[in-house]
């Protein structure tokens, strides 16, 4: 709940051009990078071991997919110059 709260928040600040919209969005993607890391260790960690479910397996790579996804939209996004200008 927390973390949507924060997400709502960051896109309130990005859609009025505020700097604490960019400064929380990028640390939000910063901290999805760090989720998708952990899900991606969880994978390998469980598929080496023998011990993952092919539910555990769908659900660490779609943690992997939507987590990492929105870490990397949003660094591509929010570091182009044109796009970060707007926020100055």
């Amino acid at each position: 709940i927390v973390a949507g709260v924060l997400l709502v928040i960051a896109g309130l600040g990005l859609l009025r051009r505020r700097r604490f919209g960019l400064t929380l969005t990028l640390v939000l993607g910063i901290l999805g990078g760090a989720l998708a890391v952990c899900y991606g260790a969880m994978a390998v960690q469980a598929a080496s071991e023998g011990t993952a479910t092919p539910v555990q397996l769908i659900v660490s790579v779609l943690g992997v997919l939507v987590h990492g996804g929105y870490c990397a939209w949003v660094f591509i996004v929010l570091t182009k110059r044109k796009n970060a200008l707007e926020f100055v």
